[in-house]
């Protein structure tokens, strides 16, 4: 029986459970909480690792709530495996509590019991020589190294894993507990040879505090707390990657631009800073444009001389003379737009209107209580009075910290901001302690402005508090609301006190915002409650809602004349709103006329829609961007690729908008015989993206819908074209993510 049992054991190398967070860092200094589509903030994982030449069967784990987790196998990946991810650590630990989680791998071959207790995370991994990491000599030995483990010991587990940016492939792992790093280690040694020239690789560093180890079964079980920080390196040497417009404002076509506005234009990777601009426009000098970088090379900003004219449609080329290129020489795609400025012209005013930084602490309440979301954040934030009016910004945090933040214009150029989440308090402290924070802008029109804001030692306010949230589960959208909270304690009138009420439909879309500071009707530190009117709120529907309370601790409005800067402790209680009835359904009108076809939705308002087209009712593609109906309940969408097809279908659904929604590339064209410049009927179009296909019509028309999504304005992939008595034509090249009126010829056999 004990050989047996070893021989199982054999087939594992290591099996656990862990609790983890995720985080990134971006600069030398500063790491911050995950929190996009690619990578949860909080992860639970139940897994065992199959050793080399190892067979694992089965694995069940027994959990706390006394329910058994069967872990299943994964692709190009060895063992077996469970793992839950959460927005928020309250949400992680409530799925999958704490206590003893009972191993049996290969039908009771292995039974262990491992107890997770403690909630005993460790400190963030911070990469140190961050900067050096971005010019790895891929031909020598390279030593990357970080923060101490506080408090680690040989018994602890630090993990260094390296995989590829493009492919995932791994390519350096730092090795197993007990076989690699241990809590004492603070660095690591890459080999030459191991990375690439020119290229970019993701790196990641785990801290991991054991907190029960079993080795009884032969084999080793641990159960662990971990934090793990995602780092993007680079290796020096040759880079082929094309560079690429990401976004630009204002957007194509816009209308109505004000005409103090900066033109703003972000690449896909850091660029050599010249500038190759053609502009066009009645009235306009393109000798009156003055350009500025901003400090990664990633965006240019084009600052007017004076006003921009006046309804004027403006057209720009960007590399029309082909002089652009990313720091590895690679030439940038031309690109074109255009835009309208307004009809009238704007009085001078501040780039900036105002620039707050923020401590907050998040909540959520459902009934009389509310409790911790675990989410502590940083942000700064400031409103702009100018479309991009902001160049270039940083904000660095006092010592020890010294870590810097690089705020942002929004895609929409009117905000600048910044954030950083921690699920800890002490996280958010060792990086944004308190002290005296230095706020550098270089502004469009006012020049570098240089703020000097202090943070001091903690001053929260008490937590926002609903006096009971559960009647909100049932609103009649038709009668007005009244929304009743518990007193702001220490609270008085005045400005340093400030109360904000804030509710989003699911779409994303602003519903009801409480009056601001100035406005009529603007709540104070005093206020309990707020009315919302009726038919604020549409019937059948949920909505995000936010409780602030603010309490002003530093001002500055001297220093940049006519802006506002400040400094302030907040808490936030999150709470849903749910209305009665059914929710309207969206209708579809097409419009009568030529060219592009014309349809309206007519849907509820706050709501995102999507419109999907198709020719056969088999398979529906994308038409639009999710777009919303907001108060008047009917936005109209023009489908520009009506016009290739003899017929096409429509439909309309629902969607939540998160930001990152994206159609999949599509291309269209005509293909002809080279002799002759006939069209030809029934060639066959693909790329390689994936296996869509298209066959041209009796015209030599193709319509190629794909099902790879689109990433970035411009990307590189392979057309190929096949028809029989023709040569293969195959064509690699920046096709972009949507090009029309492809004219493609093949040559005769």
């Amino acid at each position: 029986m004990l050989a047996t049992s070893a021989a199982w054991a054999a087939d594992v190398d290591i099996f656990g459970v862990v609790k983890q967070q995720n985080f990134i860092q971006e600069n030398e200094k500063l790491v911050r909480l995950a929190e996009d589509d690619f990578e949860a903030p909080f992860e639970f994982e139940l897994f065992v690792e199959q050793s080399d030449g190892g067979n694992v069967t089965s694995a069940i784990v027994g959990t706390p709530g006394g329910t058994n987790v069967v872990l299943e196998p994964e692709a190009f990946s060895s063992g077996r495996y469970f793992s839950f991810s959460a927005e928020h650590l309250p949400e992680l630990n409530q799925q999958h509590a704490n206590g003893n989680y009972s191993f049996n791998i290969n039908s009771g071959a292995i039974n262990v019991t491992l107890t997770l207790t403690g909630d005993n995370y460790p400190n963030v991994p911070r990469l140190i020589n961050y900067n050096a990491a971005q010019v790895i000599n891929a031909a020598a030995n390279f030593t990357l190294t970080w923060d101490a483990f506080t408090g680690g010991t040989a018994n602890d587990y630090i993990e260094v894993y390296i995989e590829d940016d493009s492919t995932g492939q791994e390519l350096f792992h730092s090795g197993p507990p007990g076989a690699g790093l241990n809590g004492t280690s603070t660095s690591v040694q890459i080999p030459a040879g191991t990375l690439t020239a020119g290229k970019r690789y993701n790196l990641e560093i785990m801290f991991a505090r054991i907190v029960d180890l079993d080795t009884t079964s032969g084999t080793t079980g641990v159960a662990g707390y971990s934090k793990r920080t995602d780092v993007q390196i680079a290796t020096t040497g040759t880079d082929n990657q094309i560079p690429s417009l990401k976004n630009f404002r204002p957007y194509f076509g816009e209308q109505g631009v004000p005409v103090n506005s900066v033109i703003r234009f972000e690449f896909s990777e850091p660029m050599q800073q010249i500038v190759s601009l053609n502009w066009t426009g009645s009235g306009l000098n393109p000798a009156n444009f003055t350009y500025t970088w901003n400090q990664f090379s990633t965006v240019l900003s084009a600052v007017y001389n004076g006003s921009l004219p006046t309804n004027t449609e403006i057209g720009w080329s960007l590399n029309s003379g082909g002089t652009m290129k990313d720091i590895a020489n690679n030439s940038l795609p031309m690109v074109s737009g255009n835009f309208t400025t307004s009809s009238s012209s704007d009085t001078a005013t501040p780039d900036v209107s105002e620039l707050f930084l923020l401590k907050t602490q998040t909540y959520f309440q459902t009934g009389t209580t509310a409790t911790a979301l675990e989410r502590y954040r940083f942000e700064a934030f400031g409103d702009l009075n100018v479309m991009n009016g902001i160049l270039n910004g940083t904000i660095t945090a006092p010592p020890p910290s010294d870590a810097i933040a690089y705020p942002e214009n929004d895609s929409y150029g009117t905000t600048f901001d910044f954030e950083a989440a921690y699920a800890s308090k002490a996280d958010l402290d060792r990086f944004f302690p308190s002290g005296n924070y230095l706020i550098n802008l270089m502004t469009a029109h006012d020049g570098p402005k240089n703020i000097l804001l202090n943070f001091p030692a903690d001053n929260y306010p008490n937590t926002p508090t609903l006096t009971d949230a559960a009647p909100l589960l049932a609103v009649d959208p038709a009668q007005a609301l009244t929304v009743n909270w518990n007193s702001f304690t220490g609270a008085d009138s005045s400005s340093s006190f400030y109360v904000q009420l804030y509710i989003t439909s699911t779409s994303g879309d602003d519903v009801y915002e409480s009056p601001g500071v100035g406005e009529q009707g603007a709540l104070t530190g005093l206020s309990t409650s707020v009315t919302i009117p009726a038919n604020t709120f549409s019937p059948g529907r949920t909505y995000e809602c936010e409780l602030l309370f603010a309490r002003i601790v530093a001002t500055d409005d001297s220093t940049y004349s006519g802006a506002s800067f400040g400094a302030a402790f907040t808490k936030i209680t999150k709470f849903e709103l749910k209305t009665t009835g059914s929710p309207i359904r969206p209708t579809l009108t097409l419009v009568p006329g030529g060219g592009s076809a014309q349809i309206n939705i007519t849907g509820d308002k706050h709501v995102s829609y999507v419109l999907e087209a198709t020719q056969d009712f088999l398979s529906w593609a994308e038409v639009n961007y999710p777009q919303s109906t907001y108060q008047n309940t009917t936005t109209t969408i023009f489908d520009n690729d009506s016009s290739f097809f003899i017929r096409r279908f429509y439909r309309v659904k629902e969607v939540s908008y998160n930001g990152f929604y994206q159609l999949p590339v599509s291309l269209q064209g005509t293909i002809r015989n080279s002799s002759n410049s006939n069209p030809i009927a029934g060639a066959i179009v693909t790329t390689s993206l994936d296996g869509s296909q298209a066959v041209t019509d009796s015209n030599g028309n193709f319509f190629l819908q794909t099902g790879t999504i689109r990433s970035g304005m411009n990307q590189n992939y392979t057309v190929n074209v096949n028809k029989a008595g023709f040569n293969n034509y195959s064509q690699s090249a920046n096709w972009g993510d949507r090009p029309r009126n492809l004219n493609i010829s093949l040559n005769p056999q």
